[in-house]
């Protein structure tokens, strides 16, 4: 388990889904449901939200 919910990346304060699934002890599939599921405008989403790409225990992309 990492230690911090946080973490400095391009000189800016962040976390993600992996973060957030892993310190509440949630699945990762309903982090990202819910995210998508927020409601938020695309002004918000955009400014507060990215997409990326991980590759998992089982090396999948």
């Amino acid at each position: 388990m990492r230690k911090n919910l946080v973490f400095v990346q391009s000189d800016k304060v962040v976390t993600d889904s992996l973060m957030v699934a892993e310190v509440f002890g949630k699945e990762h599939a309903r982090v990202m449901r819910d995210i998508r599921e927020l409601g938020c405008s695309k002004e918000f989403r955009v400014g507060n939200f990215a997409e990326s790409s991980y590759v998992n225990q089982q090396n999948d992309a």
